[in-house]
C-alpha cells in the first residue's frame, strides 16, 4: 500500500453475502504490468480464498528522436514506440505536427509495424521545427499519445537579392531553432565578420507550445538604405544557436545590382487630346515572369505581363488631359520580390479645354462658371455670351478671375453677379496657347430658375438657451417657385449630418415642424437639396442647459471616491456642490472642473468616506451661468459607504506552527461583522519573493452575518509560500488582510518517485533538501550502515548548512557505482529541525539500466546465405523511459541501410532486432555491430559483439590468359581470418600445393576480409580449367580474322516470331568435334545455347586439276584433298620439301619428295603435295524469339572456341552487330501535358475564356528510326462525326535509334476521336508499321450555370470550370446552413448531376434548425431537407457508401431538439459511415428504344439490323447520350424487329463496360438514356436514295442496369457493397444488418453472419467489431441518468466498459460551463454534468459602447459559456471600478432552466488628477503672494524716500533759521 495504490473495502453484505475489496491504481503506468491477487479467509475456517487479475498497460510506451537536435539537409527518424497487447484491437495511428496531419510526400516517409510507428524525415529543413504527436487508437473508443519536440538548426536565405545603384536593399536569413546566440554578417560569405554600414534589424517569433517546449523562427535583416556597385557580391549569413556554440550555421545569398528602367515618348512637343502617343520603357532582362508598369503620377496606367526576355515595352495610347504630367515606368521582377522605377521622368502635355456643359443659377444669386485650360500654358482668357463677338467685360455685372497654372492646368472663373432671367445663354471661355498662338475655346449653357428658392429656418421656443432638448420644435419652410422636388437634411453644430432617425416630423401639411429625439446643442441646419441647383441650407441657433449626476457612488469606509457632474450649454459661471441631508459640508477646494467641449464642462468632487456619511449620504450639484441662471442637477447622487467604520482591513490566521508538505492545514479569515450577506472571502497565494503574486486557492460567500471563513488546504510544496485573504464586496471592491508567510517543511530529493537509473561503472550524484524552518543535517545511510564511515572511498558526502535565503539545507551524496554496480536497498538521507527536534528521513532507490547484445547464431557464425539476427535488450527503469535505438556497423549508421530490418522484437518493447535475410547475408556482412540506447533524459549506453559471415568469393569470375602466360586467380576469404583456403584442379581433385606449375599465396586480412591467391605460373591446356575456388580459366576474347563471317545487323517487326543472325569461322578442327560457339548480347549477357544452332559444312581450297583431284581424292577419311603442283605454293627449285617447309594445311602424300632441277616441274606426276582443306566451315544461328514491343535495339556478338591442339584454346570473338525492332516503343504512345486525372476541354465550341474551358494536350509516338524512315502520316479520327484529316507531327531528335513525334491540337480541335500513326521503313520490301491513339476528351462544366442563392453562394466562383467526376459545392455565409443539394458532380457533356437548383437547394439561417448542425463524418457530411428538420448522410466519393446501424434518415424531434440518432437499436449512438464500395465483375446496361416507321424495317433482315445498330450506337454519340460508347468503355450487341401490329421498329442495345470503368457509369448512360429522345438516320429501303430521321418514343423507353458482384459482394443500388464492420448477413437474406448485442463482426463481407460472443458474455451495445468487446456482465458500467438539457452518447442505461468516455450534448442554447470537459468515465459514482443557458454577448447597456475599444465583438451574435468571460479594453479616459485598463464580461448561466444574464463591471471616466490640480492652484497662488511683496516693497521705498527728503527739507530749514 502506498505510492499510487488505494486500498478500499466494502462492509459484508447480508443481502448479497459478499465483501468487495478494491484496489485503485492511479496513474497506470508500465511498470505497473503484472498479475494481481485478492487474497481473503472466509468463514470460521479461515478458508483462504484468492483470485488473480492481469492487467496489462497500453498506450505508447517512448517517442522519441534519432536527432531531437538535428541539422539542415538530416535525415530524422521520429520512432513511436507502443504496446497494443491482446486486449485491444489497434485501430488507427495518426502523425501530427503542430496539430496538422503528417502523410507519406515528398519530405516525409511514415512506416508502421505491429508494435511501432517511425516518421522519417528527409533533408530536414526549417519548416520541420515542430511539436510531433504521435498518438494510437485503440478499439473504438480509447487513445494515447505522447509528443515531442524536434529541433532543426538551420539558416536559409533567398538565392539572390536584386536592386539597382542608389536604391535601397535588405538582405535577410532566417535562423530556425534554438533562440540565436551570436549572428554576423560576411562578404565574401567565407570572410570574417564585417560591419556594414547600414541598420541589422532582428525579429524573433517564438512559437511555444506548453507541454513539449518551444522552438524559435528569427530573421536578421541588412537593410541599406542605398546601395551602389562596391556591396554587390555574395553575402554569408553565419551565427550560432544557444545551447550549441561548436557549430556554426551558415547561408549565403548575393546582392545582384540591376539597372534602372528607362522610359521614352514619341515627339517632344504638347500634343491634342485624342491624339496617340507611344511610351518605350527599356530595362535589364532577368529570367522569369515579369511585370511592366507604366504610370503618371505614381498611379498606375497600364500593367504589362510575360515571362519572354524582352529588354523594352512598348505601348501607344490616346491622350486625354487626364494625362498631363510626369511619366515614369517600372519593371517587377515578380519571381524575384524585386520592383525597380525608372530614373528619369518624362514630361506629357496634352491639350484641352473644358467647362460643363449645362449648369443651372438660382435667380438673385452670384453665380460662378469655371472653365479649365489643360498642357502648357496659355495667355489671357477672354469670355463670350451666346453669339456675341464682343468679349464680356469685367464689372459690377461680370467678376473674371484668372487661376494660376500648376504647370498643367489653369482655371478661370466668370462670375455673374444678382442672377436675372436674361443672364440665360451660352457662355463660351477662349484662350490661346502661348508656344504657337493656337487658341482653344469651350462654351456652357447655363439656365436660371424661373422663382428664387427661399427658405426660412425657425424653432419654439424663441429663447436661446433651454432645459429640456425635448421641447425643441423647428420648422423648416421652402418655397420652390420652380417646381423641383427637393431633399431635406439635418445637421448638427459640427456640420455632421443627424441620422432620420432621431429627426420626427410632427405635422406633414405646411408649416412642417420637426423635432429631435437625441441631444441638440449649438447651431442647427436645415438644407434642401435640388437636382440641379444644388443645396441651400439655413442655420439656427440653440444651447440645452442640463446638469447630470450619476445615480450612485460606492466607496468603502475609510477610502475617498469621486464625484462627477456633467454641465451641458453654454460654460458655467460657477458650479456648487450640495448636501441635501447635511451629512457633510462641500468644501470648494476639493472641487475641480474643465471644459471638455464647447457645450459640455465636467465638474469633480473628492469626497472620503467617513463616520459622518453613515451607510450613505446625498450628494447634488447646481450650475450658474452667466445670466445668473441656476440649474440643479435632476435627483441627487448617493454615496453607498461600504458598512460602518467596523470594515477593517481583514486578518489571516494558520492553525499549525510547523506544517510540512502534504499537510492539510486550516486558514481563518477574521473581517468585520458588518460584511453584508454575499460577499466572497477568497483566500490567495503566492511566492515567497514576489509581492503582486496572486493565485486563488479557495472562496467563500458570507452568509447569516458572518465575520470568519475557514479554508482548508492541503499544502503542496516545500519551503515558504505568502498567503492572505480578501474581502470582496459586490459594488466596494476587495479588501486585503496582510499576507502570512507559510513555511512548509520537507524533503527532496532530485529523484523523488522512481528508481534513478544508471550505467555500470558511473559516478551518480543524489541531493537531498531539508526545506521549511532552520535545521541540521543528520546523515546518509545504507542498509543501515553510516555512509560517512565508509572507508572504500565509494561515497563522498556535501553538506551545506541552512540557508535562511532559501529556506532549505542541502546534502550531497556522490556514489562511485562503478565500485558497487548493484544496489538492492534505498539510500536514505536525514535531519532534524532545530525548533522541536522533529527528525525527517526521504528514501531513494537506485537501479542499474543495462544495455546487451546477442547473436541467434552459433559462435556468432553464419555461412553466407544463411540469415541471423542480432538481438538488443535493454533496462526500462523509469524516469529513463524507452531509449531510442540505433544500430551500427564499424561505427556506420545503419538507419538508412535497406539491407538490414530492424525491429522491435520484445512483449513490452524491450528487445530490439537487427535482421539480415538470407539473400542479403554476404560476407561483407562480418564486422563489429554496436547498438546504442538514447534514453529521454539524453543519456546513452551501448553494447556491441562481432558477428562473422563466412564465404568464399572469387573475383573476378573469370580470368583469362594466353597459352605460356601466368594467371592469378583470387579468392576474397571473409569471416574468421583463420580459415584455411585450400585450392583444389577440377578435373582430378587433387589439393595443389606451391610447386613449379602453381604458386599459393595467404593474404593477410583487415576488417573481417582476407585475399588469397593461386598463381598459375604458365597457362596450357592442362592448367587451363575450372577450380574449386576459381570458377573458370582461360584467355581474354580477342577478335580474329579467322571468324570469316561475321554476324550481320538485323531487324525485324513486332509480332513476327524470329529473327536470325549467323556467324561463321574456318579454323581449322582436326578432331571433327562438334562446333563450340557462344553467343552474348552487348557485353557479356551470355546467352543460352537453346537459342542457338550450330553446324558445319565442307569446303576446299581451289586447284589447277580440280576434276582428277575430286575423283582421285575421294574416299580420303579426314578431309576432301586436292592435288597441286608445287609452284602453286612457289617452292623453289631444288627446295628440300619436309614437315619444316611445308605450306600451311599441307602434308607429304609420299614420304619423301625433293625437287633438284628445273626438270622436276609441277606438272610431274611424282612431284605432287597433299594439301589438306582448313577443314570445315562452321556455321552458328543465333535465333532471336519473340519480337515484342519490349525490345528496341541490342548488341550481339559470337565467340567461336577452337580446341584443336595446334590452337590450344583460344577465344575467337567476332565483332557486334546489332538488332533492331521495327515500330514503336512500348508506352512509348500515349497523351502528355494535360493535368487532373482526365484529358479535358470544351471539345472545340464556343465557350469564354479559353484558358479557363480548355486545357492543352499533346499526343505523342516514339518510332524506331532503324533503318532509316520513308515516310511518316499521323490521321485523326473524329468520334462523333467520323471525319478524318491528317495532321502535321513535330519530330524530336534521334537517341538511341528511337525519335519523338509529337502532335498539339489546337483549340478547336481538342476532340475526341482516334490518332493512327503510319510509318513506312528505308528496308527493301518497305516495311510498314501503325500504332492507333484513342484520345477520350472531356468536357469542363461551369459553375456560372448554376443559379445564385440567398446568404450564399457557389464555391470558388473565380474559377468556373469544374473538372469531370469533380464538384461544384453551395456555400453560405456564417450562421447559415447548406440544406438540400449541397454538392453536384459534373457529369459527362457539361452536364451536372443533379445540380442545386432553387427547388433543391437553398442556405438556411442555423436558427431555424432547432436541432442544430449533425457532426460531419469522416469523407462525408449530412445533407438536408429544405426545412432542416430530416437528413441523411451522403460520402463525398462516389466510390464510397453509406454504412449505418439504422437507416441513413435522422429526423429532428422538435421536443427535445435532438437529432433522431438516439434509438433503441444505437443506443451507443454509432454514427455512419463512409465504407469502400467493392468491385464488380461484370456490369450490363440494356435499353429498349420504340420507333414508329412508316415503313417496313428489320424483319429478319441482317443488312438492316446491322445498320441499326450503327444508327442507334451514332446518334448515342454524337448526342453524348453514352458516355460508355463516347469513351470507348464498353462493348455492345444488339436486337432489331419489326412488329407490323403498331408499325414500331423494336431495338434493344445491350453495353457491356470494360473491367476499367467505374461502376457509376452505366447508370449515369442509363439515366440520360432513359429521358432523352435517340433519333436515327437510316435508309428507306423502299426509295434507296431516301435518308429517313426516325424518333424513339420517350416514354416507352426502358433501362436496365444489370451488375454481377464476386462472391463476397452484394449487388446493392446498382453496385457492389460488403457488409462492414461490425454488419453481419442475415441468415437466409441477401441483406446486412447491424450486429445486435452480445455479437460481433471483425469481417468485412457479404457473406459471414455475426458471430456470437463465447461463455455467456456480452457487447455493451450493437455493432460490436471485435471478440475484444465480449465482456463478463460485471465488467459493464450504467451509463447515468441525464440532466435537464442534457442528452448523454451512449444514452443513459446503456451498457458500457468502465473508464469508457461518455459524451455530453447539449441542447441548443445551451453549453457546459467554462473549462468543463465534454466527455466524462463511466462508473458507478459517476453523475451526468449540467448543461446551463449560454449568454448571448449582445447582452450589455449600449450606452458603454464609447467606453470600450473593442465594443463591436459584443454585437456580432456570438455566445460565451456560464462562467465564461471576456475582457474588452476600456477606452481612452475610462478605467473599471478596480482602476483596471479592461472591462470583465461574465456569463451567469444557472439564473434559471431558461435564463442567463451577463455579469457586466463597466468602464467609468477616469478622474482628474486632482493633486496635480491643487499643486497648479498652489503655484499660481503663489506666484501672486510674491507679485504682492514685490508691489509692496517698492511702495514701502518709495515712501521711505519721500519720508527722507521731507527730513532734509526740515533740515536745511532749521539750519537756516
Amino acid at each position: 500500500v502506498g505510492g499510487s495504490v488505494t486500498l478500499a473495502s466494502q462492509p459484508y453484505s447480508t443481502d448479497t453475502f459478499s465483501r468487495t475489496h478494491t484496489a485503485t491504481i492511479a496513474a497506470f503506468s508500465f511498470s505497473d504490468d503484472g498479475s494481481y491477487t485478492c487474497s481473503s479467509s472466509a468463514g470460521a475456517s479461515d478458508t483462504v480464498l484468492t483470485k488473480s487479475q492481469l492487467v496489462e498497460a497500453i498506450g505508447i510506451m517512448s517517442l522519441t528522436s534519432s536527432k531531437p537536435v538535428a541539422n539542415g539537409g538530416d535525415t530524422i527518424n521520429l520512432s513511436c514506440v507502443f504496446d497494443p497487447s491482446n486486449h485491444e484491437e489497434l485501430h488507427t495511428l495518426l502523425w501530427t505536427k503542430d496539430f496538422e496531419t503528417q502523410a507519406n510526400s515528398n519530405g516525409v516517409t511514415i512506416t508502421q509495424e505491429l508494435s511501432g510507428s517511425t516518421l522519417t524525415i528527409h533533408r530536414a529543413q526549417g519548416s520541420d521545427n515542430g511539436v510531433y504527436r504521435c498518438t494510437v487508437y485503440f478499439g473504438t473508443s480509447a487513445s494515447h499519445y505522447r509528443e515531442i519536440l524536434q529541433l532543426v538548426h538551420v539558416v536559409e536565405a533567398r538565392p539572390a537579392v536584386y536592386s539597382a545603384s542608389g536604391l535601397g536593399a535588405d538582405i535577410s536569413c532566417t535562423f530556425y531553432g534554438s533562440q540565436v546566440y551570436t549572428q554576423r554578417w560576411t562578404k565574401p560569405p567565407t570572410a570574417t565578420a564585417v560591419t556594414f554600414g547600414t541598420s541589422n534589424s532582428v525579429q524573433t517569433k517564438p512559437v511555444n507550445y506548453d507541454a513539449a517546449g518551444s522552438y524559435y523562427i528569427t530573421e536578421y535583416k541588412l537593410e541599406y538604405e542605398r546601395v551602389y556597385s562596391n556591396d554587390a557580391g555574395v553575402y554569408g549569413c553565419r551565427g550560432y544557436l544557444v545551447g550549441h556554440t561548436t557549430t556554426e550555421l551558415t547561408s549565403q545569398t548575393s546582392l545582384v545590382l540591376l539597372g534602372l528602367p528607362t522610359l521614352t515618348k514619341t515627339g517632344d512637343l504638347p500634343v491634342r487630346a485624342g491624339a496617340s502617343v507611344t511610351f518605350t520603357c527599356a530595362f535589364n532582362t532577368l529570367s522569369g515572369s515579369k511585370k511592366t508598369t507604366i504610370f503618371n503620377d505614381g498611379v498606375n496606367f497600364l500593367n504589362i505581363d510575360d515571362d519572354i526576355e524582352y529588354t523594352k515595352w512598348e505601348k501607344v495610347i490616346t491622350a486625354t488631359s487626364a494625362m498631363n504630367g510626369e511619366w515614369g515606368c517600372s519593371i517587377e521582377y515578380e519571381d524575384f520580390g524585386t520592383e525597380l522605377a525608372s530614373g528619369n521622368k518624362v514630361d506629357l502635355y496634352v491639350r484641352d479645354v473644358s467647362a460643363p456643359a449645362e449648369v443651372y443659377g438660382i435667380l438673385f444669386s452670384e453665380f460662378d462658371i469655371e472653365c479649365h485650360f489643360y498642357g502648357d500654358p496659355t495667355g489671357v482668357t477672354s469670355w463670350y455670351k451666346d453669339s456675341s463677338g464682343s468679349a464680356l467685360v469685367a464689372g459690377d455685372k461680370y467678376k473674371i478671375v484668372k487661376g494660376t497654372s500648376d504647370g498643367w492646368m489653369r482655371t478661370d472663373t466668370l462670375t455673374i453677379v444678382g442672377l436675372e432671367a436674361g443672364d440665360a445663354g451660352t457662355y463660351t471661355c477662349s484662350g490661346t496657347y502661348i508656344s504657337d498662338n493656337i487658341p482653344m475655346e469651350f462654351s456652357s449653357n447655363l439656365q436660371v430658375s424661373a422663382q428664387a428658392l427661399v427658405k426660412s429656418l425657425t424653432r419654439t421656443p424663441s429663447d436661446q438657451y433651454v432645459t429640456d432638448y425635448s421641447s425643441v420644435t423647428f420648422t423648416c419652410i421652402v418655397v420652390d417657385g420652380a417646381g423641383n422636388s427637393g431633399t431635406r437634411n439635418w445637421y448638427d453644430a459640427d456640420g455632421n449630418t443627424i441620422p432620420p432617425a432621431a429627426v420626427t416630423q410632427l405635422s406633414v401639411s405646411p408649416p412642417q415642424e420637426f423635432k429631435f429625439t437625441q441631444m441638440i446643442q449649438g447651431a442647427v441646419t436645415c438644407g434642401v437639396e435640388y437636382p440641379n441647383y444644388g443645396e441651400v441650407k439655413m442655420t439656427s441657433a440653440i444651447i440645452v442647459r442640463t446638469v447630470e449626476l450619476p445615480a450612485y457612488n460606492y466607496v468603502l469606509f475609510g477610502e475617498t471616491t469621486t464625484l462627477t457632474c456633467k454641465v451641458h450649454g453654454d460654460p458655467p459661471k460657477s458650479v456648487e456642490w450640495l448636501s441635501p441631508d447635511s451629512k457633510f459640508t462641500p468644501d470648494p477646494a476639493s472641487s475641480t472642473s474643465v471644459k471638455t467641449s464647447d457645450y459640455l464642462t465636467t465638474v469633480t468632487y473628492t469626497i472620503t468616506a467617513t463616520t459622518a456619511l453613515g451607510t450613505s449620504a446625498q450628494v447634488a450639484c447646481k450650475a450658474t451661468y452667466d445670466d445668473d441662471t441656476e440649474i440643479t442637477s435632476a435627483g441627487t447622487s448617493v454615496i453607498m459607504v461600504g458598512g460602518s467604520a467596523a470594515i477593517i482591513t481583514p486578518t489571516l490566521t494558520i492553525d499549525t506552527t510547523y506544517p510540512s508538505k502534504g499537510d492539510t492545514v486550516s486558514f481563518t479569515c477574521t473581517f468585520s461583522a458588518g460584511v453584508p450577506d454575499g460577499a466572497t472571502i477568497t483566500l490567495y497565494v503566492g511566492d515567497i519573493d514576489c509581492n503582486i503574486c496572486k493565485d486563488e486557492v479557495d472562496s467563500e460567500t458570507v452568509t447569516n452575518a458572518a465575520s470568519t471563513a475557514d479554508f482548508a488546504v492541503t499544502l503542496d510544496f516545500f519551503g515558504p509560500k505568502r498567503y492572505f485573504c480578501g474581502v470582496v464586496y459586490s459594488d466596494y471592491g476587495t479588501k486585503e488582510s496582510s499576507k502570512l508567510q507559510v513555511n512548509a517543511r520537507g524533503i527532496d530529493v532530485v529523484y523523488t518517485t522512481l528508481p534513478v537509473s544508471y550505467f555500470a561503472g558511473e559516478s551518480l550524484t543524489l541531493t537531498c533538501k531539508f526545506y521549511g524552518d532552520a535545521s541540521t543535517f543528520g546523515s546518509w545511510t545504507y542498509n543501515g550502515a553510516d555512509l560517512s564511515t565508509d572507508a572504500t572511498g565509494a561515497y563522498a558526502i556535501d553538506t551545506q548548512a541552512y540557508d535562511p535565503s532559501s529556506y532549505n539545507l542541502k546534502s550531497t551524496l556522490t556514489i562511485s557505482v562503478g565500485m558497487s554496480p548493484s544496489f538492492s536497498k534505498p539510500f536514505i538521507c536525514s535531519a532534524t529541525y532545530d525548533a522541536d527536534s522533529s527528525p525527517v528521513t526521504k528514501e531513494q532507490s537506485l537501479a542499474l539500466k543495462s544495455i546487451s547484445i546477442r547473436s541467434t547464431a552459433s559462435a556468432n557464425k553464419v555461412n553466407s546465405g544463411v540469415s541471423f539476427k542480432l538481438v538488443c535488450t535493454f533496462t526500462r527503469n523509469s524516469p529513463a523511459g524507452v531509449p531510442a535505438i540505433r544500430w551500427l556497423k564499424d561505427g556506420v549508421d545503419l538507419t538508412d541501410n535497406a539491407d538490414y530490418s530492424k525491429t522491435n522484437c520484445g512483449w513490452f518493447g524491450v528487445l530490439r532486432c537487427l535482421t539480415v535475410v538470407s539473400s542479403k547475408s554476404t560476407g561483407d556482412k562480418s564486422g563489429l555491430y554496436t547498438c546504442e540506447a538514447t534514453y529521454p533524459d539524453n543519456r546513452v549506453g551501448s553494447a556491441s559483439l562481432i558477428q562473422y559471415v563466412q564465404q568464399l568469393q572469387t573475383n573476378p569470375e573469370y580470368v583469362y590468359a594466353a597459352t605460356g602466360s601466368t594467371a592469378t586467380l583470387t579468392c576474397e576469404v571473409y569471416g574468421t581470418l583463420e580459415q584455411t583456403v585450400t585450392w583444389t584442379h577440377e578435373d582430378d581433385g587433387v589439393i595443389l600445393d606451391t610447386n613449379t606449375d602453381y604458386e599459393i599465396v595467404t593474404g593477410i586480412g583487415s576488417n573481417f576480409r582476407r585475399i588469397d591467391e593461386l598463381v598459375v605460373k604458365s597457362v596450357n591446356v592442362n592448367t587451363g580449367v575450372d577450380y574449386t575456388v576459381a570458377l573458370g580459366v582461360g584467355v581474354e576474347p580477342l577478335v580474329s580474322p579467322d571468324i570469316v563471317g561475321q554476324p550481320s545487323s538485323a531487324y525485324a517487326k513486332a509480332g513476327e516470331e524470329t529473327a536470325t543472325m549467323t556467324c561463321s569461322s574456318t579454323l581449322t578442327n582436326v578432331d571433327q568435334s562438334s562446333p563450340n560457339f557462344k553467343w552474348y548480347f552487348d557485353v557479356f549477357g551470355y546467352i543460352p545455347d537453346g537459342d542457338v544452332t550450330s553446324s558445319r559444312s565442307q569446303y576446299k581450297l581451289q586447284a589447277a586439276n580440280t576434276n582428277s583431284c575430286d575423283d582421285y581424292y575421294s574416299s580420303i577419311e579426314l578431309a576432301q584433298t586436292c592435288s597441286l603442283a608445287a609452284t602453286e605454293f612457289n617452292i623453289p627449285y631444288s627446295t628440300a620439301i619436309n614437315d619444316a617447309t611445308l605450306p600451311y594445311g599441307c602434308i607429304l602424300y609420299n614420304s619423301e619428295l625433293v625437287m633438284n632441277t628445273a626438270t622436276d616441274n609441277a606438272a610431274s606426276p611424282s612431284a605432287q603435295l597433299v594439301c589438306l582443306t582448313k577443314g570445315y566451315v562452321y556455321t552458328s544461328v543465333l535465333t532471336i524469339k519473340s519480337i515484342d514491343d519490349t525490345v528496341v535495339t541490342r548488341d550481339f556478338h559470337c565467340v567461336f572456341i577452337a580446341i584443336a591442339e595446334y590452337i590450344e584454346g583460344v577465344y575467337f570473338k567476332s565483332e557486334s552487330a546489332t538488332f533492331h525492332r521495327l515500330g514503336f516503343v512500348k508506352d512509348g504512345t500515349k497523351v502528355v501535358g494535360y493535368g487532373g486525372e482526365f484529358v479535358e476541354s470544351s471539345q472545340g465550341m464556343s465557350i469564354s475564356g479559353d484558358s479557363v474551358f480548355s486545357e492543352p494536350y499533346s499526343v505523342q509516338f516514339q518510332v524506331i528510326v532503324f533503318p532509316g524512315l520513308r515516310s511518316t502520316e499521323l490521321k485523326f479520327t473524329d468520334k462523333v462525326t467520323g471525319s478524318e484529316e491528317v495532321v502535321p507531327t513535330v519530330a524530336g531528335n534521334t537517341v538511341d535509334s528511337v525519335r519523338t513525334y509529337t502532335y498539339q491540337p489546337t483549340y478547336d480541335n481538342r476532340k475526341t476521336g482516334t490518332f493512327a500513326f503510319k510509318v513506312i521503313y528505308e528496308t527493301a520490301s518497305a516495311e510498314e508499321v501503325e500504332e492507333e491513339l484513342f484520345v477520350p476528351v472531356y468536357e469542363f462544366c461551369d459553375k456560372r450555370q448554376l443559379p445564385s442563392y440567398s446568404n450564399g453562394r457557389i464555391a470558388d466562383l473565380a474559377q468556373p470550370a469544374v473538372s469531370f467526376l469533380q464538384y461544384a459545392m453551395l456555400e453560405c455565409d456564417m450562421g447559415y446552413v447548406a440544406v438540400g443539394v449541397k454538392v453536384t458532380q459534373c457529369g459527362f457533356g457539361t452536364d451536372f448531376i443533379e445540380p442545386p437548383t432553387s427547388d433543391n437547394a437553398k442556405c438556411l439561417a442555423e436558427r431555424e434548425m432547432p436541432c442544430g448542425r449533425l457532426p460531419d463524418i469522416v469523407g462525408g457530411y449530412p445533407k438536408y431537407s429544405l426545412d432542416g428538420m430530416s437528413a441523411s448522410y451522403v460520402c463525398n466519393d462516389i466510390g464510397h457508401r453509406i454504412v449505418a446501424v439504422d437507416a441513413n434518415d435522422y429526423g429532428c424531434d422538435p421536443d427535445t431538439l435532438t437529432w433522431s440518432f438516439f434509438t433503441p437499436t444505437n443506443a451507443a449512438v454509432i454514427p455512419p459511415y463512409c465504407a469502400a464500395r467493392g468491385d464488380f465483375t461484370s456490369q450490363q446496361l440494356i435499353v429498349n428504344l420504340i420507333y414508329p416507321s412508316t415503313f417496313e424495317y428489320c424483319n429478319n433482315q441482317a443488312s438492316e439490323d446491322a445498320d441499326m445498330k450503327r444508327a442507334v450506337e451514332s446518334s448515342l454519340i454524337s448526342n453524348k447520350l453514352s458516355e460508355c460508347l463516347y469513351m470507348e468503355q464498353c462493348t455492345t450487341t444488339s436486337a432489331c424487329s419489326w412488329d407490323s401490329s403498331d408499325n414500331t421498329i423494336l431495338f434493344t442495345l445491350i453495353l457491356s463496360s470494360t473491367a476499367d470503368a467505374d461502376d457509376g457509369l452505366l447508370a449515369r448512360d442509363a439515366s440520360r438514356i432513359g429521358s432523352s429522345s435517340v433519333p436515327v438516320e437510316i435508309n428507306n429501303p423502299n426509295n434507296k436514295r431516301a435518308v429517313e430521321t426516325l424518333s424513339n418514343v420517350v416514354g416507352d423507353t426502358t433501362t436496365t442496369v444489370n451488375i454481377n458482384c464476386p462472391a463476397t459482394a452484394l449487388a446493392e443500388d446498382g453496385t457492389c457493397t460488403t457488409c462492414g464492420l461490425g454488419f453481419g448477413k442475415k441468415p437466409l437474406e441477401s441483406v446486412c444488418s447491424v450486429c445486435p448485442k452480445g455479437t460481433y463482426s471483425d469481417v468485412d463481407d457479404a457473406t459471414s453472419a455475426c458471430s456470437a460472443c463465447p461463455g455467456g458474455k456480452t457487447t455493451p451495445g450493437v455493432g460490436s467489431k471485435s471478440s475484444s468487446d465480449c465482456r463478463s456482465l460485471d465488467q459493464f458500467c450504467k451509463v447515468p441518468a441525464a440532466t435537464l438539457q442534457t442528452q448523454l452518447i451512449p444514452t443513459s442505461g446503456s451498457d458500457v466498459f468502465y473508464n469508457s468516455n461518455i459524451r455530453v450534448v447539449c441542447s441548443p442554447g445551451y453549453a457546459l460551463e467554462e473549462n468543463s470537459p465534454d466527455v466524462f468515465p463511466c462508473s458507478d459514482e459517476a453523475v451526468a454534468p449540467i448543461c446551463y443557458r449560454k449568454c448571448d454577448v449582445s447582452m450589455f447597456d449600449t450606452d458603454m459602447m464609447d467606453e470600450l475599444n473593442y465594443a463591436p465583438i459584443l454585437t456580432i451574435g456570438s455566445y460565451l459559456r456560464h462562467d465564461q468571460h471576456i475582457n474588452l479594453t476600456c477606452s481612452e479616459g475610462y478605467e473599471s471600478a478596480d482602476k483596471r485598463s479592461y472591462d470583465v464580461f461574465r456569463c451567469v448561466g444557472n439564473k434559471g432552466p431558461d435564463d442567463a444574464v451577463m455579469d457586466i463591471s463597466p468602464c467609468t471616466d477616469i478622474p482628474p488628477n486632482a493633486a496635480l490640480i491643487v499643486g497648479l492652484v498652489l503655484g499660481f497662488l503663489i506666484i501672486i503672494l510674491v507679485l504682492v511683496l514685490l508691489w509692496c516693497m517698492l511702495k514701502g521705498n518709495r515712501k521711505q524716500e519721500q519720508q527722507r527728503r521731507e527730513i532734509r527739507t526740515e533740515q536745511s530749514a532749521s539750519t537756516k533759521l
